[in-house]
């Protein structure tokens, strides 16, 4: 059922979220995100979600000009980690299915496309320490800050305070936008 997802311009058109101290993610913790997403052909930078302190990012699923996939965990405001896939991972016009799931206690990430584990270039910037510990904010389909707002419709975000496994994935991803994901 596509008839609630979201569709967005490329602009500034972005949803924020209400202010809160907790969206289930802190430092020193496990956890997973999944998105529902169906990019438009465009040139630029497209942030499909991101989430803050304040003005800084903490967590962030972005297309490159690239259009390659790059999700990116921040320390703070200089040092963060990057997890870079290949465009050649997902179908442009078509709805596809991202989950990124981070194992804080051996420092690894996992990210699967339509349910599928993917490969990735990692680089850090300064002196990546685990994700910044306080997080206030969600921002879907944009950057307020750059206003680089996403190109295409997303749906089903859903976030985890742990790590999820492939049967986790497998689940979200056969079930479609069906599934109550409150049970994975």
């Amino acid at each position: 059922n596509t008839s609630s997802a979201l569709f967005f311009a490329g602009g500034t058109d972005t949803y924020a979220s209400k202010t809160s101290d907790y969206y289930g993610m802190s430092s020193q913790s496990d956890f997973a995100v999944s998105i529902w997403f169906r990019k438009s052909n465009g040139t630029g930078t497209n942030v499909a979600y991101e989430f803050r302190q304040g003005n800084i990012e903490v967590f962030k699923m972005q297309f490159q000009n690239d259009d390659n996939i790059l999700f990116q965990i921040n320390s703070d405001s200089v040092n963060f980690r990057q997890f870079t896939i290949a465009s050649s991972e997902y179908s442009f016009e078509d709805w596809n299915n991202a989950v990124f799931t981070y194992d804080d206690s051996s420092d690894t990430a996992t990210i699967y496309i339509n349910a599928v584990s993917k490969s990735y270039n990692t680089a850090d910037g300064g002196t990546y320490n685990g994700l910044l510990p306080t997080i206030n904010r969600l921002y879907v389909g944009g950057d307020t800050t750059s206003g680089t707002g996403f190109s295409g419709s997303l749906q089903d975000m859903a976030v985890w305070n742990k790590d999820l496994n492939i049967d986790d994935v497998r689940d979200i991803y056969n079930q479609g936008r069906k599934q109550d994901l409150r049970e994975v």
